[in-house]
């Protein structure tokens, strides 16, 4: 079971850990590229965007608008605040 942990605010995001190399969003899995533009994406409207030409890292967002929350990729620069996403074990209680 997966939980995301965050506040209640309209837009919440986390670091992915992926990259743009060449104008590509790419993940390096053990020095494998995985370039994402052609394999895997989730981007949201009109993203990515570059915006100010500095946005190189990517994020997921939960995004509340009129019709309700969705969660969608986003670019950002290194210095937009965000969570980070981490995996634990749950141990059982005893």
């Amino acid at each position: 079971m997966y939980y995301f942990i965050g506040g209640d605010t309209s837009e919440v995001c986390w670091w992915l850990g992926a990259t743009k190399v060449e104008g590509n969003f790419q993940w390096n899995l053990f020095g494998v590229q995985f370039d994402l533009k052609y394999q895997l994406s989730d981007w949201d409207y009109d993203k990515p965007d570059n915006f100010g030409g500095k946005e190189d890292k990517l994020q997921t967002c939960r995004i509340r608008d009129a019709n309700g929350v969705y969660y969608a990729w986003n670019d950002n620069t290194d210095n937009a605040r965000a969570y980070y996403i981490c995996e634990r074990v749950m141990l059982p209680n005893l």
